[in-house]
Formats: C-alpha cells, structure tokens, sequence
C-alpha cells in the first residue's frame, strides 16, 4: 500500500482575509482598506450575497458584498453611539454585539449598550427598537451579554443565550418573551 503525502503551504495554512486592514478604525471602501473597530457579530444574507458585520465600537452595523470584491460600506448607523430610530443611515446605535438574519429582508442587530434589540428592515430603509430590556415583557429578565442567536421559522421566534445561566426565546408577532434556565433544561452551562 503506497500512502501519498500532499505538502502543505503556508498560503493553505493562512485564513482569507475577507474585509479590513488590520488597524481599528472606521473606513469603508475596497476590503483591503476598510477599517472596523471590534467587529462582533455576523450574518449572512439570504441569497449568500452579503455579510453582515456588527461593528461595535464604531457604533453601526457595516456590509461586506462578497459578490463587489468585498466592497464594504455602512449599512446602518452613523458611527457616533446613540439610540436613535429612522433611516438606516441616521439611526444610532450602542455597541451592537449581536446580528441575525430573518425572513422578509430583516436583520434583527442585538444592541448591548442599550440592551436593546433593534430591527432593521432592509427593504423599507429603517430602524425600530423591537424589544428593550426596560420593556414589561421582559420583566427584569433580560440582563447579562446576549449569546449566539438563532432564528426558528416555525415558531417564528429567535432563541438565544444569556449571561451563561439560561436560553431565552422571543417570539417575534407576539413579543412574548420566556426564559428557561439551566436548572429547568438540566443543562450544565449553555453557553
């Protein structure tokens, strides 16, 4: 039996760089010059197209086309820290940590500063807060960093975890939101 042996380059052993030059900033433009400072969060677009990037301490959310040379521009935000609803480019953000994909051109962005979630509507060109931490639905319940998100169609809810204690769903028509910790799901750490 002969055993082939295939050399390995460091070119294969060297991730992609797909967008950002190395230095924190904030620059848009060609890949190889854009700047992001802390970038949190990513999410793919429906048809594969375009990455989103949760820029988080640039304040605003950036996109990648992966199909324009990783062209990148600002998709949401104004780069200065606030909570400011309205156009996608005058909405304001507070350290977006978190980003999800979802049905109908929408992006739900996780703001941690503001322990906000905020919705952003790709096809009508606008930012709403769509659920707060401060909210009577969440009950004091919704305190701690915001894990991975992830999104189910059936139940059109998003689950997600919390502070390494408990997985939280969202339902998205009907705001309701639920909590289930470790003890109750016998699961020794979530996160």
């Amino acid at each position: 039996a002969t055993t082939e042996i295939y050399p390995l380059s460091l070119h294969d052993a060297l991730p992609i760089l797909v967008a950002g030059e190395g230095e924190a900033g904030y620059r848009d433009g060609p890949f190889y010059q854009a700047q992001f400072n802390h970038p949190s969060g990513l999410a793919l677009s429906a048809d594969g197209s375009k990455l989103y990037v949760a820029d988080r301490e640039n304040h605003c959310v950036r996109q990648i086309d992966l199909e324009n040379n990783n062209a990148v521009t600002t998709l949401a935000g104004t780069g200065k820290k606030g909570s400011l609803d309205g156009p996608l480019l005058q909405a304001t953000f507070d350290s977006p940590l978190r980003l999800l994909t979802l049905p109908e051109n929408r992006l739900l962005v996780y703001d941690d500063g503001a322990q906000d979630f905020r919705m952003l509507d790709l096809t009508q060109n606008k930012t709403t807060l769509y659920f707060s931490a401060a909210s009577p639905e969440a009950k004091g319940a919704l305190a701690g960093i915001v894990g991975p998100m992830v999104y189910n169609l059936k139940e059109d809810a998003v689950y997600f975890t919390q502070s390494a204690k408990s997985i939280c769903r969202l339902k998205l028509k009907t705001k309701e939101f639920s909590v289930f910790t470790h003890d109750s799901l016998k699961l020794p750490n979530p996160l």
